[in-house]
């Protein structure tokens, strides 16, 4: 306990943890980070309020740690603040450089603008983290005098520029962590002295040029790009890093590696024989790549492997007959290549299979009967795949996710899958099956239920494709569907997507927001549909890079362009989605008269800036609407459409905001935030190569896709060969 009459006075806040200090200094520095409310237990050094509502959000984090003397408990400073996921909206307060004593800061998750404070090299700090938050320009090179700092934490932002040289000069950093800002040129000579580095990511940056070879004398280093290095190296992750050319053969002298994720990059060949003899090896992705050939026999060799992911490929040919002797496979990713012929019978020995996925592929055949035996199988994909006709053989009960769309199947649907207890996702789609969906009503365990091209029976509730989606309504017609109803609609499709991300048990990212996949009840109850392009959201992974899959007009910037792919992509889809409700108009098909008006979130925008942001309502409402709910769902929408992911607000957010519990972010304009030319006339011309496919994309607009990924060298692996004992 600190007693409130211990000040040690003088022009630094040494103790200030008596009111009138607490006012100058703590309350000075919650103020600049954009607090609206404020209150601390000086006695206690616990903060009891602070935020821009009297309750915190349920993920929010804020905490002042102080330290007294053993010796004298009147001598006491504070060490430590962390103010995290409070949505702040201001700057970096530069009153911190009056707590010498502090060490660590954590303002992560919140909306600060601004760049580092100089006054802040000042300091003694050990520690900051200032993930995801709106900063931008360049990192400034005074950084590099903060000798103290063992781990500096920038991810998630908008930095610009290049990786200043003077961060060399930082040598107890112990963590440096860069990835998903817009830095540009290449890794500065001055890191080679980061000796004491054990974490350093960097991924999703537009870097050039090649790895640098002195990363192998960072002797520290545990995680590198997200992985760890060195001949002992057992994890490497390179993922969306733009790599090109053929996978390098002197991995295997890394004889300690388990974990190999090349995926989402411009890789192609063939798996180098090398590897066969990487016996430590448990995880191998390489995903989203343009590898080819055939799968090689060799694969066998690696008893330990419990993930191969293959998937987005052009590998061809047969599957071959050794991959059953992976007897400790857990997922098998196969999909979007070119196999043909059948799955093989010694598959019948990967009882451990938990995970497989085979989808658009070239196969035929029926399924096996080896099937019923995978007991632990929890989901399964076969999907868009030609020459099956029969329906599976399922026994396993641990089954969450079967999708079997597009198989030609025939026949009536067995009944056995309706007693399973943990079936969430069902898609029987695109086939020719008859029968009825039993008890289905008493079953609300189904996150998705697609049945289009069924017969029979069904409960009209879970018959998605019976309903009339949110396209009939632009324009709009009827008078109960162009008034308030609107609202209710945004607000619905908005909690539908805060259940897919945060509240259901498997969490995933739809991927195809938009109004024909939005349906409606009788109510006017809106209900999501599609499923089909839908990515699980994998609790370890908060990036993924994936192949380009949905409707163009839509799509999130960093999607298109990158492959990156987090839940911030359905929130950037959501907010087009108000517009064209608020509007009456498709996004796809709007025709501005002049560059400003290429798309409606452009023509948005800029009726925002201009103070006119009513004139985009729907005429049809001929006046007859809310006027603070329009500007509210179009403020709404503006934010969930910002060009930088972590500029855009989480779906709960997104409902607080519609329903008015908390206040609209102010909107950043995105020019220039990126470095790119945002506006729907670019991006309707974005061609995407590796794990940015095209093959996946609905393209409305009937425009051609261009490219504008160059094919630059970039980050290969070092060229000298590496030596290992």
């Amino acid at each position: 306990m600190v007693s409130s009459n211990m000040l040690n006075v003088g022009s630094d806040c040494l103790v200030i943890l008596s009111w009138p200090w607490f006012e100058g200094c703590l309350g000075q520095i919650a103020k600049t980070l954009g607090s609206k409310f404020w209150k601390f237990d000086a006695e206690n050094c616990k903060v009891e309020t602070v935020g821009l509502t009297e309750t915190p959000p349920p993920t929010a984090k804020q905490e002042i740690e102080c330290e007294c003397s053993p010796t004298n408990e009147t001598d006491c400073h504070i060490i430590k603040i962390a103010f995290k996921d409070h949505n702040l909206p201001g700057t970096l307060p530069p009153e911190i450089q009056k707590l010498p004593y502090l060490q660590e800061i954590d303002f992560a998750y919140n909306y600060l603008n601004g760049t580092i404070p100089l006054e802040w090299t000042m300091t003694n700090l050990t520690t900051i983290s200032l993930l995801v938050n709106r900063l931008s320009g360049p990192i400034p090179k005074e950084v590099g005098d903060m000798t103290s700092l063992t781990s500096l934490d920038l991810e998630s932002n908008a930095f610009t520029g290049t990786i200043p040289e003077e961060l060399g000069n930082l040598a107890n950093l112990e963590k440096l962590l860069l990835s998903s800002n817009k830095l540009t040129g290449g890794l500065p000579d001055s890191l080679a002295k980061l000796e004491k580095l054990e974490d350093f990511r960097i991924n999703d940056l537009q870097l050039t040029g090649r790895i640098p070879s002195y990363i192998q004398n960072w002797k520290g280093l545990k995680r590198l790009f997200n992985n760890n290095t060195i001949c002992h190296i057992t994890e490497l992750v390179l993922r969306n890093f733009t790599l090109e050319g053929k996978l390098p053969p002197d991995l295997a002298k890394l004889r300690y590696l388990q974990s190999i994720d090349l995926s989402a990059n411009y890789l192609t060949g063939t798996i180098p024989v090398e590897w066969a003899s990487m016996s430590h090896l448990i995880l191998i992705s390489l995903s989203g790549n343009s590898l080819s050939g055939t799968l090689p026999t060799w694969l066998q060799n690696l008893k330990n492997l419990k993930f191969l992911g293959l998937e987005g490929n052009q590998f061809s040919g047969h599957i071959p007959d050794e991959l059953g002797n992976l007897t400790n496979l857990e997922r098998l990713y196969l999909s979007s290549n070119q196999f043909t012929g059948s799955l093989p019978i010694t598959l019948a020995k990967l009882v451990n299979l938990e995970r497989f996925w085979i989808c658009d592929n070239n196969l035929s055949g029926t399924f096996p009967a080896y099937m019923g035996n995978w007991s632990q199988l929890k989901r399964l994909r076969i999907s868009d795949t030609t020459g099956i006709d029969s329906f599976p053989i399922l026994s396993s009960k641990a089954i969450e996710t079967l999708i079997l769309r597009n198989l030609n199947l025939s026949g009536p649907i067995p009944s056995y899958i309706w007693s399973w207890p943990n079936l969430r996702r069902l898609d029987l789609s695109f086939n020719k099956l008859t029968g009825e969906v039993q008890d289905i009503h008493k079953a609300p365990k189904f996150t998705y239920l697609a049945g289009n091209m069924l017969t029979g029976n069904f409960e009209s509730a879970f018959l998605f494709n019976s309903k009339p989606n949110i396209t009939g309504l632009l324009p709009c017609a009827g008078p109960i569907t162009c008034k308030s109803s609107r609202k209710k609609i945004c607000v619905g499709i908005a909690k539908g997507l805060e259940f897919l991300h945060e509240g259901s048990m498997i969490r995933m990212v739809h991927r195809d927001i938009k109004t024909s996949n939005v349906l409606l009840d009788a109510d006017l109850n809106a209900k999501i549909s599609d499923f089909g392009l839908a990515r699980l959201h994998e609790e370890e992974h908060t990036h993924i890079s994936t192949k380009v899959a949905g409707t163009m007009g839509y799509m999130a910037p960093e999607y298109v362009l990158w492959g990156q792919l987090t839940e911030k992509v359905d929130v950037y889809s959501f907010g087009v989605v108000v517009v064209e409700i608020v509007s009456g108009q498709s996004n796809t098909k709007h025709k501005g008269s002049d560059d400003d008006q290429v798309s409606l979130i452009n023509w948005a925008l800029t009726l925002q800036q201009k103070g006119d942001i009513l004139e985009i309502v729907d005429p049809m409402l001929e006046g007859d609407f809310n006027s603070k709910e329009a500007v509210r769902m179009i403020n709404v929408a503006l934010v969930c459409t910002n060009s930088s992911p972590s500029m855009r607000p989480t779906m709960s957010e997104a409902v607080q905001m519609l329903e008015g519990v908390i206040e609209i972010k102010e909107v950043m304009p995105d020019s220039g935030l990126y470095g790119h030319d945002w506006s729907m006339s670019k991006l309707m011309h974005i061609d995407t190569r590796g794990r940015s496919s095209t093959s996946g994309v609905t393209d409305q607009t009937e425009t051609s896709m261009k490219s504008s990924v160059s094919g630059f060298d970039l980050y290969q692996y070092p060229s000298s060969s590496l030596e290992c004992p």
